[in-house]
This record gives structure tokens, sequence and C-alpha cells, in this order.
């Protein structure tokens, strides 16, 4: 059996206890930050200081990484107040992964019905897609359940030496369970700026496909440095990735 000596537990014990005062202390203090920036931030919003408001809102969504509900809806009545569609749509979009309604829906209808953006028009594997990232977690909890109970059934078989049931339910239960989890759901993104240069290859001396403007939605592919390969028409193209606003 190991022995450590008693001073040299002390003394790590006295360093652990040090190492969380600090976790606590850097803990602590960036919780306060946050909350110091949130207050002040409400209160430009309710003097209506539009600008300076979305400064800081924006410092407590991109540096500090709050997503409530309560922040996602002054971003996005800002950034409409501001005529930034784009931002809007995007906020609104990052709203319904939290809360998903009809009135954040007819609110996203009006702007792009408003703006004539094209491609939200939805394909039957769109609607697969929001269909699974909804129902994905309760899908796979109800796979879960089939596979022990099956199991469950089978192994009390097994004691009483009886033969096994349901051996290809329990198969097929798997693979699409496994299926299932490496599903991942499509990464997408809103391009914010207009005529953003749509090229063949990620290279800025690439030949030009087309120009996109702001607020158009686009399915990212893959990345490669500066570029986002995105999905077009079913080709591959490339976006610099400064001109999008990832949605995933």
């Amino acid at each position: 059996m190991i022995t450590i000596p008693k001073k040299k537990l002390q003394l790590m014990l006295k360093n652990k206890f040090l190492i969380y005062l600090l976790f606590l202390f850097f803990t602590s203090e960036y919780i306060s930050a946050k909350n110091i920036l949130l207050i002040k931030a409400d209160s430009l919003f309710k003097e209506n200081d539009l600008k300076n408001s979305k400064v800081l809102y924006d410092s407590l969504f991109y540096n500090y990484e709050l997503y409530n509900n309560n922040l996602l809806i002054k971003l996005a009545f800002l950034e409409e107040e501001l005529g930034n569609y784009e931002k809007t749509i995007f906020y609104l979009k990052f709203l319904k992964k939290n809360e998903d309604n009809k009135i954040i829906d007819n609110k996203l209808n009006k702007i792009i019905a408003k703006n004539r953006l094209e491609s939200y028009q939805k394909s039957d594997y769109d609607i697969f897609q929001i269909f699974l990232s909804k129902y994905k977690f309760n899908f796979i909890y109800l796979l879960f359940i089939i596979i022990i109970i099956v199991f469950s059934i089978n192994g009390f078989l097994y004691i009483k030496k009886k033969r096994f049931i349901l051996t290809k339910t329990f198969l097929i239960t798997n693979i699409v369970l496994l299926l299932t989890l490496n599903i991942k759901d499509r990464k997408e993104g809103i391009i914010q700026y207009d005529n953003v240069f749509i090229m063949h290859d990620p290279s800025s001396g690439s030949n030009i496909y087309s120009t996109i403007n702001r607020g158009e939605k686009v399915r990212i592919t893959n990345e490669k440095e500066i570029w986002y390969e995105i999905e077009i028409n079913d080709e591959r193209k490339f976006v610099r990735k400064k001109n999008i606003l990832i949605l995933n």
C-alpha cells in the first residue's frame, strides 16, 4: 500500500483548494460581467437606443454565447428595425430551434415573401429533414425501448431454455438506431451581403459561377480554409466564409 507523507498530503489539499477558489473567482467574475452587460443592454433597449443596445446584445450572443429566447427576440427586432432582414432571419431561425411555433413561422414567411427570397421553398427532402430534426430524439428513445424490451424477453427465454422470438425485429431496430444516430443535421447558412460571388473553385482567381443576395439560404457541404463549399443546383460551388452566417 502506497502512503503519502502528511506534509505532502496537506500541500496537495491546499493546492486543490486554491485551484477551486480561483475557479470560483473567475466563474463568478464571468457571470457578473455577463449580467452587468445584459442589464446595460436592456436599459439602452428601453431607452430606444437601438444601435448601442444592439452592440451589447451582439457581444452577449457572440462572446458570451447567451442564446435565450428573450435575447434572440430583441436581436431579431433590432435587426429588422435597422433594415438588416438577413440577420432578422438568422436570429428567428435560431429562436425557432429553441421554440418552434406558428408566430415565428409567420414572421419568417412574411420576411421571405417581402424580400422575394427564392431559396426557402421546401423540397420533400427539406420537409423530411425538418421532421427528423424535430422528432429525432423521440424516435431514438422509442428504438431504445423496443431494443430493451426484446432483449429482456429473450434473456428471460434464454434462462428458461426456450426459443428466441423477434430476432429479426431486434436486428432491424438496431440497424435503424445506428443509422438514425449517424444522420447529421444538414449545415445551412444565410448570405449576409448583396451580390456575393459564388465561385466554381475555392480560389479568388476562379471563374464566377453566379452571384447571390443577402438573406438567401445555402446548404453547406464542406469547408476549406476561407471558403465554404455549398450545394446549388445540384452542383458543388464555393463562397467565402465571411459572407455567410452559419445557422447550425
